[in-house]
């Protein structure tokens, strides 16, 4: 199936964008997000070492969102044995009727009982369980799944063709790191900082022995995806929503990257009234590499056949200085000291192209929720 811009679209494409913490959630709102996704202060999903909500934030949160005519989903995106899953669905059970749009949700199961259970949530099928495909979109509207982010190698015209066949609203992520492993199956997490990989990423970005048949020495250091040049043929396609990354990131990285997809998504829409071709700003793209932290921003899988597959023997010189400032940010505005001494070692290990050796002490296991 080929995609045009001149294909009808069903509206303007919302954003969503990330809120670790609640002066992230102020400055996506500011910045002009349709919608804002967050975590509680437990460990039911994949961004422990975030600040995250509190229940009194939360509803502070959703209140100043819904003033703004604004929306705000909690995430449940993690795996959950059986002593997590009746806490876990208890916990979702007291999101209702608190002003809260929707959850969250990768596992089938929950999905499933969410829906059965909670029909004034709003239930979104996350990133993390990888659909890819038509069969399992019609399988999750069937459940009473109602949004769908779909897996983030899923092309414009395959997210279309997935939207026509199961009738759900689609949405892609827009901006983001791209990684070596696989959504919520990746023990890199546990390896370095002895957390549980279900609910702590570190996202490390270089490996001792490299990448397979490139011999040792070598190191795999990812790039940013952006959608940025896409977006009028995502537009076109009837895709309902741009996601962005970055619940780790600071305010001052929240405000920045949705600031630039909220000015394009609106360019976007004026370029369809107008009948003229869309095309990104120069400023646009400055902005979003400042974002990356220095890494390369390539089209990712938005363009077939031109994304960048080079690796880098090291990370960009202005990289070091970015990361730093952003994580230092971010740790003042959260007070996490979990998240500054992860990401600390995490820049460390970068700088001397090395993994940090031995895994240090595990720390708190997912355990039963209280």
């Amino acid at each position: 199936m080929s995609v045009s811009s001149e294909t009808s679209s069903t509206g303007p494409m919302t954003l969503m964008s990330p809120a670790g913490s609640p002066r992230a959630a102020r400055a996506a709102l500011r910045a002009g997000a349709d919608a804002i996704y967050l975590g509680l202060r437990d460990l039911t999903h994949q961004r422990d070492q975030c600040r995250n909500f509190t229940s009194r934030e939360l509803d502070e949160v959703v209140e100043l969102a819904r003033a703004h005519g604004r929306r705000t989903y909690v995430t449940f995106n993690s795996s959950y044995n059986e002593a997590d899953y009746s806490a876990v669905l208890s916990r979702i059970g007291g999101l209702a009727g608190r002003g809260v749009t929707g959850v969250i949700i990768s596992d089938l199961g929950l999905v499933a009982e969410v829906c059965r259970a909670y029909p004034e949530l709003e239930v979104e099928y996350s990133v993390q369980g990888q659909c890819a495909n038509e069969d399992t979109a019609k399988l999750l509207a069937e459940l009473g799944v109602r949004r769908l982010v779909l897996d983030r190698n899923v092309t414009i015209a395959e997210a279309a063709a997935i939207r026509e066949a199961s009738g759900l609203e689609v949405v892609l992520f827009g901006f983001g790191f791209l990684c070596y492993s696989q959504d919520s199956i990746c023990y890199l997490g546990d390896h370095f900082s002895g957390m549980p990989c279900k609910v702590h990423c570190t996202q490390m970005v270089s490996f001792e022995q490299g990448i397979p048949r490139a011999g040792p020495g070598r190191h795999l250091f990812m790039k940013y995806y952006s959608a940025l040049p896409a977006l009028a043929l995502m537009a076109g396609a009837g895709i309902h929503g741009l996601k962005l990354e970055g619940r780790h990131r600071s305010s001052s990285y929240v405000a920045r990257v949705t600031r630039v997809f909220r000015e394009a998504l609106d360019e976007v829409e004026r370029c369809r009234l107008a009948g003229v071709a869309y095309r990104p700003r120069p400023s646009w793209q400055t902005s979003l590499r400042i974002a990356a932290l220095g890494f390369e921003v390539t089209e990712g899988s938005f363009a077939p056949g031109r994304y960048s597959r080079r690796t880098d023997s090291r990370p960009p010189w202005s990289s070091p200085p970015l990361f730093l400032a952003d994580t230092l940010l971010t740790f003042l505005e959260s007070r996490n000291i979990m998240t500054l001494r992860h990401e600390l070692s995490a820049a460390w290990d970068r700088l001397r192209r090395r993994p940090g050796g031995e895994a240090p002490p595990r720390g708190r296991g997912f355990q039963g929720l209280p």
